[in-house]
């Protein structure tokens, strides 16, 4: 099994940023199993509707790279 979120960029994962918890991968596996600073716990639809836009962004983008390599290497 291989997870694509992380790998596909660094605002979705990269090793410093899951350190420090800022990627969009980790918040979104841990966000609805703790609570934040503040005591908010998220709800899958809250993170969802958060990070969508983000996360189509980054997939369009990895997305349009594995057309044009296809592309260039047929």
């Amino acid at each position: 099994m291989f997870d694509y979120g992380y790998g596909i960029s660094s605002t979705m994962s990269d090793d410093n940023a899951n350190e420090d918890g800022n990627c969009v991968t980790r918040k979104l596996y841990e966000y609805t199993n703790k609570a934040d600073e503040n005591g908010k716990q998220f709800s899958w639809t809250e993170l969802r509707e958060s990070y969508s836009a983000t996360v189509d962004a980054e997939l369009k983008t990895i997305n349009d790279a594995v057309v044009a390599f296809n592309k260039k290497n047929s």
